[in-house]
This record gives C-alpha cells, structure tokens and sequence, in this order.
C-alpha cells in the first residue's frame, strides 16, 4: 500500500491546471486568480488626510500657537498644490487632500475662537498618509494563485480591477454505487439506505469554490451503467469523475475494472490511511478519476486529505495542501495503535483564559460508516502509525476542514 505522501505524489503528478476565462470582479469570490494584478498607480495616489482636524504648514511643536482659519478642504475636492500660508490653517476631513508641506492637527487637540484656531497639544505625528505608502505604482496586489476572500476582492476594487483572469470552475461528475441507495426523500424499506454521499460530495465540492458538480448519476451495482458512465463523460466536459462505492476487491465492487475497460490507466488501489484504505485513483489522459470507499467517514477524510488538494491543484492555486495546525489534546482517545495512519474526525478550539492554546477533542467515532461523527468536525486529528494516541495534555497535530 502507498503513504499518504506517496499517493499525494502520484496524485500531483498528474494534475494539469485547468483552462482561464475572464471573469468580472462580483463573480470572483472563492475562484483562483491565474495571472498577477499589479497596481496601475501610487495608492494612496495622493497625500491624505488620515484625520479630520485641521491642516497647517509648520514644522516643530506647534502647541499653543494659534492660526487663522482660512478655508476648509473637502473630500473629493481638488487636491491643493500650494502651500498653506504662514499663520494660516485650513479645515479638513479624512481623506482630503493634504496641501504641500502641511501636517494635520487633529480637532481633539484644538480649541477653537470665533475664526481662530489654537492648538492645546501638539502629538507630534503628521496624520497624513502618504503617496504610496500603501504600494506604489508597478506592485503586485495579488499574486497569480491566490484563492480572492473579501480582502482580496476589496484590494483589486480598489485598484479598478473589474475584469479578471481566472480559473474556470473544475467539473465534477460524481457516480454512486450500491443498490441498496434511495434517494433521501424515500422512506426505505428494512435493506435499503437513504444516500447521503451525494449530497455530502456536493456540498463539499462547492464549498471549495473552486468546482462544481456537473453530473451527478445514481447507478446501483451494475458493471455496464459504470462503463456507460465513464464513456459518457469526456475530458471536455469533465475533469474529475468521482465514484461513491465499488472501490474494494468484493464481488460487487466494479470501479476498478470499469475504469480499465473504458481507457484509464491505474495508478494505484489502495492507501495506507484508516479510514480510505480502498482509494482507486485513475488518470484518462487529463482527465482524474476517484474510486471512493462507500462509508461517509471516508469520504469526508479523503475529500479533505486527497481529493480537495487535487481540485485546488487543477484550479491553479498556489496553496493546495491542507492547512496543519498544532496544539494539544484537550481529551484524551483510547484507541489502540494502528499499522496504518489514522485521521480522526476532531474538533479544535481556542481554549480561554490566561495563557490562550488551541485544544483539540477527538469525537465519538465508532466505524467509517458513523456519519453522526462528523457532526461538529472541524479538523482530522492526526494519529501517525503504530503509535498510541497522545494522552490528554500532549502536544497534537491536526488538519483544519
């Protein structure tokens, strides 16, 4: 059986980014940018007010001089070019342009009289932002890579960016196995199942913003169904199919020798993680294929571990793997060493009082087919192989979900 590591490896090498589009800025959010955004100007692009106060020429400290009011400085209005007067101030507001060579005294450190201005404190500091303090013409805003969240977005806004260059979504075609699935809406007999991994994989595909499921089929047990579905769904029109079930060596387990049939070479069959030994994982040129085990638990694991990273990677991104976190356990896991790495449904927090620290509880978890388990997961604590779990206390290693 392959590592972890070794199956990412394998996985990473056949990943090839998929195509670009032009995208407009509303519709960037969670989707990966393909080529850098530099800053056309200085921004600020002018001196600005950082305070509202009032804007005089004079260096040194100034408190308890006094200066005569004349004119104020809206924003939006024209940015001054010449100098204040000598004994002269002008009022101004955040944002306003500041004038050549003028400071800004804020109005909590004045006393005003009539049309004269005094100032009771001087703090020393300008209050002015200035010309390219934030970047300056030419810098990169966001690199090439980068998954756009709302600060993202607000920085290209800012820099008039409206039309970007962007990942296409990836596409998804997620094929469940296993004749004893009903739709959730039907009320199953004694030997039938609700499917719930279909709308587990949904979700968890769009919630990566970065794909999208674009065929979804139902197809029992059946060796042809799978054939015809693979047939059915070309490199063109879909980059990753993903099968729910018929990943094992059983007689009903069809994925592996369905993908044969239909042209994918295999890369491998099984991993030394617990829970997702039996992942098959496929390439048809460009084109990947997931063999998933048909337990929730798994699913939710190797989406995570393996299947994300690999939807990121062909997005583009720049940070594809899963994000480690380090703390210590806040409960303790009777559970036995294992020969294979287990990842176990967990949830972290930060602990409260004097001397903060991230905790991590692992949750009940009694088999991969346990879905109530991952009800409040927020993390797959880490249990590397043939070693007991950590005590409650000692240090622990987690990715975040």
């Amino acid at each position: 059986m392959l590592s972890l590591r070794e199956a990412r490896e394998r996985i990473s090498a056949a990943v090839i980014p998929v195509d670009r589009e032009t995208t407009h800025l509303e519709c960037a959010l969670g989707r990966i940018l393909r080529e850098t955004v530099r800053s056309q100007t200085d921004a600020p692009a002018f001196d600005r007010s950082a305070m509202d106060g009032y804007a005089i020429s004079r260096e040194g400290d100034m408190t308890g001089q006094t200066f005569e009011l004349a004119g104020s400085i809206e924003p939006g209005a024209p940015v001054p070019t010449l100098p204040i007067g000598a004994g002269s101030c002008l009022r101004i507001l955040t944002g306003a342009g500041v004038p050549p060579g003028a400071r800004v005294v804020i109005q909590e450190n004045v006393a005003l009289d009539g049309n004269l201005v005094r100032v009771v404190r001087d703090d020393g500091r300008t209050h002015v932002r200035r010309r390219g303090e934030d970047v300056a013409a030419g810098d990169p805003l966001v690199q090439a890579g980068a998954q756009l969240g709302p600060a993202e977005l607000s920085i290209l806004a800012g820099a008039g960016a409206m039309h970007l260059c962007l990942s296409r979504l990836v596409r998804v075609a997620h094929l469940v196995t296993g004749d004893e699935l009903i739709d959730p809406a039907v009320e199953p007999t004694d030997s039938q199942i609700r499917d719930t991994n279909s709308i587990l994989i949904r979700q968890l595909v769009e919630q990566s913003r970065v794909a999208s499921v674009v065929r979804h089929q139902r197809l029992g047990d059946n060796f042809q169904r799978l054939r015809t579905a693979f047939a059915t769904a070309p490199a063109d029109e879909v980059d990753v199919i993903l099968v729910s079930g018929g990943a094992s060596v059983g007689d009903r387990d069809f994925a592996w020798p369905a993908l044969e049939a239909e042209g994918f070479q295999m890369c491998f069959r099984q991993i030394s993680v617990r829970p997702g030994k039996p992942l098959t994982f496929a390439t048809r040129g460009h084109q990947l294929a997931f063999a998933i085990p048909g337990n929730p638990v798994s699913h939710f694991c190797l989406f995570h571990l393996l299947i994300k990273p690999t939807l990121m990677g062909l997005a583009g991104s720049r940070h594809a793997e899963p994000t480690w976190m380090a703390g210590i356990m806040g409960t303790g896991l009777a559970e036995k060493p294992n020969a294979r790495e287990t990842w176990w449904p967990s949830r972290w927090e930060c602990s409260d009082g004097d001397e903060a620290r991230l905790n991590i509880h692992p949750l009940r978890w009694a088999s991969s087919g346990h879905l109530s388990a991952l009800a409040e997961a927020n993390a797959l604590l880490h249990l590397p192989p043939h070693l007991p779990p950590p005590s409650a206390g000692q240090p622990a290693r987690w990715i975040a979900v």
